[in-house]
């Protein structure tokens, strides 16, 4: 069987769950240290859902607490959103397209 590389990441993180916040840390920290994933600039989109609920984490407050900007490597953005609604979802898919056509390009 062949299998394609991984080409990008998409996380999704539910903004208004502050306790779990630090599992989906963890699963971050695992899944970058993967060995098909470390050292590859892959890019990886963040989708802050959940964003229409009143005590909702801003997109901030997720990058501090997941120490987002530690990961120097790669190619990251956050995006809040709404899966319900489809609110801010093509924003966010839009910057992953662009993200992997610029890195074909390099190719």
């Amino acid at each position: 069987m062949v299998r394609a590389p991984l080409q990008a990441i998409i996380f999704v993180l539910d903004s208004a769950d502050r306790a779990r916040i630090c599992v989906a840390k963890d699963e971050l920290i695992d899944i970058l240290n993967h060995k098909h994933i470390a050292g590859r600039n892959i890019p990886i989109l963040f989708f802050a859902n959940k964003m229409d609920i009143h005590d909702a984490m801003t997109p901030m407050d997720i990058v501090e607490e997941m120490g987002l900007t530690e990961i120097e490597d790669k190619d990251w953005h956050i995006e809040k959103s709404n899966a319900v609604t489809g609110e801010n979802v093509d924003m966010g898919i839009t910057w992953l397209s662009e993200k992997m056509q610029e890195q074909n390009t390099r190719k």
